[in-house]
């Protein structure tokens, strides 16, 4: 009688000493991207995010410049309230690379689970928010894509992540080009296409409007844009505080 096969356990995905966890349920614009613990200690949790080779080939060397442009802006900002970068491999087979796991919510998911913060809470929030992008600023850098999805509430506090399209900025410069946006979370200078890190500031207040009331700032007209009524109406915070509107 043949003896029985062994079971070959197979191999875990790995990049460098980082193993794969699981992968993520969503995907970013460039690729997929995973939970990932470090092969020699395992308490060392992080995110990879990895480029596809699967785009046109003219659209993947322009995702592939901004891929790397998100993690050369990543490893120099330096701050509490902003994504750590670790390290990337952008000769990988599969260019990537990885930044701080946290474990807390996004705001939409704090909203769904806690309902709109209470102003004690808020203003702490907002307070480790502002200050991370202020950072970012003073180096030239716009986020330019702070919607709820980009801001993980955890209990060390506040941290602005998700830097895909983000951007140096010169002030001097009349420069004009599409802004990416996710829909209701843009300026009136989106419009216009001319970024500039008022920009930031301007979504900033539309999405602490939204975690202090739990509604979208801005109404949509029929076709779901918000424009219009970014461009020409007040937004609506009527539930905040006095404190918190000024």
């Amino acid at each position: 009688m043949p003896a029985a096969k062994k079971k070959i356990a197979p191999v875990k995905k790995r990049f460098k000493d980082w193993v794969v966890v699981r992968k993520f349920d969503d995907e970013s614009g460039f690729g997929d991207i995973y939970e990932v613990k470090h092969a020699q200690n395992k308490l060392d949790r992080a995110v990879v995010k990895t480029i596809k080779y699967d785009h046109k080939p003219e659209h993947y060397q322009k995702l592939l410049k901004m891929f790397y442009q998100e993690a050369v802006i990543l490893s120099n900002l330096k701050h509490k309230n902003i994504c750590k970068f670790k390290e990337a491999d952008f000769e990988s087979e599969e260019p990537w690379f990885a930044m701080d796991l946290y474990r807390g919510n996004n705001i939409l998911q704090d909203l769904v689970q806690y309902g709109p913060a209470p102003e004690a809470i808020w203003f702490d929030r907002a307070k480790d928010i502002l200050e991370g992008l202020a950072y970012a600023h003073s180096k030239g850098v716009m986020h330019g894509d702070l919607n709820p999805k980009n801001v993980i509430i955890d209990g060390r506090g506040a941290k602005l992540i998700d830097f895909g399209i983000a951007r140096l900025i010169d002030p001097n410069s009349n420069h004009r080009t599409h802004l990416p946006y996710a829909e209701g979370w843009q300026s009136p200078e989106h419009a216009r296409k001319i970024p500039m890190l008022q920009s930031d500031i301007f979504v900033l207040a539309s999405l602490l409007t939204f975690f202090g009331t739990g509604q979208y700032p801005f109404k949509p007209d029929d076709t779901g844009d918000h424009q219009d009524s970014i461009d020409n109406e007040e937004a609506n915070y009527s539930t905040l505080s006095t404190n918190q509107k000024l």
